[in-house]
C-alpha cells in the first residue's frame, strides 16, 4: 500500500478516505478556497482533510502546492475550486 510520510505521520489512501467521512464537504459557493481534493465524488478542503488524517491542527502546516501534490500521490484528484 502506498503510504506519504506527512510531517512524521504516515498517511495512505486509505486514512484520507476514512477522515472524509468526519469532514462537511465544500460549500460550492465559498470564495476563500482556492483548492478541492475531490473524494468519492466530493470536494473538500486540502487543509481539513489532511488536518482531520495526520492529528495535526490546519495552523501546522501550509497548503498549496506541496500539499495538492500529496493527494495526487495518493490517486486523488485536486481541482482548482
Amino acid at each position: 500500500m502506498l503510504s506519504i510520510t506527512f510531517k512524521g505521520q504516515r498517511i495512505t489512501r486509505q486514512t484520507i478516505l476514512m477522515a472524509s467521512q468526519f469532514i462537511t464537504p465544500l460549500n460550492t459557493d465559498s470564495k476563500a478556497q482556492k483548492f478541492a481534493v475531490v473524494i468519492n465524488g466530493e470536494k473538500y478542503a486540502p487543509k481539513k482533510i489532511m488536518s482531520k488524517a495526520s492529528g495535526l491542527p490546519v495552523s501546522g502546516f501550509s497548503g498549496g502546492r506541496d500539499l495538492n501534490s500529496i493527494f495526487t500521490r495518493l490517486e486523488f484528484d485536486v481541482v482548482a475550486k
